[in-house]
């Protein structure tokens, strides 16, 4: 297989005195991240695991993290990447069922780093990847029932990265805030995005305002799910942080047209995005929406991916990014057909220019009376409605029709709706097999709303319709 030269040694050699991670306000520069990476290396193969060893890294975003990471690459290491809100017990005993030699969280890679001589040569020596080399396990979002274990190699992330910057361009003098978490495959390919371009990451950490962070680290792209747009265009200064921005990639679920018209108006610059943990991130991505754009929210697929519909309309993908299969019990899963296509359990369909509309997930599609409703399609109507926030559909069985659509609306705060409303929009556009028999408040929460829905969670409380209140 050929070899991928690591970016960070490419440009420590280029460019050594270039930022190359930003955290709060402290450059580091590709030379001496560099050495960090050399120094962890060399402490890993004197007494830590052996090359093809699984290690797991139960970690928050940092510098530690970032150069965790590739010192397990250049050592030959696969990274097991762990979500650090999950419980530790039980992170432990899935490290343990995937084999992993260690298991490293937060206090380890501080002691860890701090025990490092961090001088070294002022030219760095090249190193090198085999494409094929096994990087990481990411688990997938689990949201049609328990995450998968997938297993991405070095040429997954490098391929990604340069297939990526056909649709967005990254510069030296760029900066990439990493708005995503590390265990997250969005995070990692925010790194090798810009390490591959010799630009900059810009952590995070979390801060309560995210327009103060983007205009006083200089930040120019950004990774965003929806629900992190919104609350940064509500946010106070979050508008015009927004419009500095060279580019805002936005994906990792369905993306409201209300919001996407809110966003072009506004004069961001939008690329809606398309992919999949098993395909190191981005697959499809569109250019900068204009506002005929906005509904349509088609993206053309990458260099490196190739796409194709199956009879269904489920999306199938294979190419230089796809992953290697799932790690399991037995070994390897390769969920691969003859000719190497993997099903991505989503649907969609292309236009006359081969570009990209995803409908839907393919397992959330339910029957009414013989005629199918994809959920995903309800929902973006009911967005439209003045005063949603948030909605959800689910199929509920009937004994006449097999099932009926019902839904859980959130409101906007201080807005109220009515039945009768939600039913008159929905008929305007769709047919009336597809409008739910009934809609019902969303529980309110008892802590902050996550960035994602939990489908099969709110799914399965909508269809009971325990502790639901019902809209009149």
């Amino acid at each position: 297989m050929p070899e991928i030269g690591c970016p960070i040694s490419v440009h420590a050699r280029l460019t050594p005195q270039a930022c190359a991670v930003r955290d709060r306000g402290n450059e580091i520069s590709y030379l001496e991240l560099d050495r960090r990476i050399n120094a962890a290396v060399r402490r890993i193969t004197q007494d830590g695991p052996a090359a093809g060893s699984r290690v797991g890294l139960f970690a928050r975003n940092s510098l530690d993290h970032i150069a965790a990471l590739f010192s397990l690459w250049r050592a030959g290491c696969v990274s097991v990447l762990f979500n650090p809100r999950y419980p530790v017990p039980a992170a432990k005993a899935l490290a343990s069922q995937l084999d992993c030699a260690s298991f490293v969280d937060d206090s380890d890679l501080a002691a860890s780093v701090a025990a490092m001589p961090l001088t070294g040569p002022d030219a760095a020596e090249a190193v090198g990847f085999a494409a094929d080399q096994a990087a990481a396990v990411v688990f997938t979002s689990g949201s049609q029932g328990m995450p998968k274990a997938a297993v991405l190699s070095c040429g997954n992330f490098h391929y990604n990265a340069v297939g990526a910057a056909d649709a967005i361009a990254v510069g030296p003098r760029d900066r990439w805030l990493l708005s995503l978490p590390l265990f997250h495959v969005g995070g990692i390919g925010i790194l090798w995005r810009c390490f591959s371009a010799g630009a900059a990451v810009v952590l995070g950490h979390d801060e309560q305002d995210p327009a103060a962070v983007l205009v006083r680290d200089g930040v120019t792209h950004v990774s965003l799910v929806p629900t992190q747009l919104a609350r940064l265009l509500e946010g106070p200064g979050g508008v015009a942080a927004a419009r500095a921005l060279k580019a805002i990639l936005l994906g990792g679920a369905p993306i409201p047209v209300r919001l996407l018209e809110k966003a072009v108006a506004a004069g961001l610059s939008i690329h809606i995005s398309y992919g999949l943990t098993e395909t190191a991130s981005q697959v499809a991505t569109s250019s900068r929406l204009g506002a005929a754009d906005a509904v349509a929210a088609c993206a053309r697929v990458l260099p490196y991916r190739e796409l194709k519909l199956a009879d269904d309309g489920e999306i199938m993908v294979k190419g230089a990014v796809l992953f290697q299969g799932y790690a399991c019990a037995s070994g390897m899963e390769k969920p691969f057909d003859a000719d190497g296509w993997f099903a991505t359990g989503d649907t969609g369909e292309l236009d006359a220019d081969g570009r990209l509309r995803v409908k839907g997930r393919k397992d959330n599609m339910f029957f009414r009376g013989g005629e199918n409703i994809q959920p995903e399609e309800v929902e973006a109507w009911l967005l439209k409605v003045p005063g949603v926030a948030a909605a959800l559909v689910a199929g509920k069985p009937d004994e006449e029709f097999g099932s009926v659509p019902v839904a859980l609306i959130r409101c906007m705060r201080g807005a109220e709706v009515s039945r009768a409303l939600l039913a008159a929009h929905l008929c305007r556009s769709l047919p009336k097999f597809k409008v739910p028999a009934d809609f019902f408040r969303w529980p309110q929460a008892e802590g902050p709303e996550p960035l994602k829905v939990d489908r099969p969670r709110w799914a399965g409380v909508l269809v009971s319709g325990e502790g639901l209140e019902r809209i009149a």
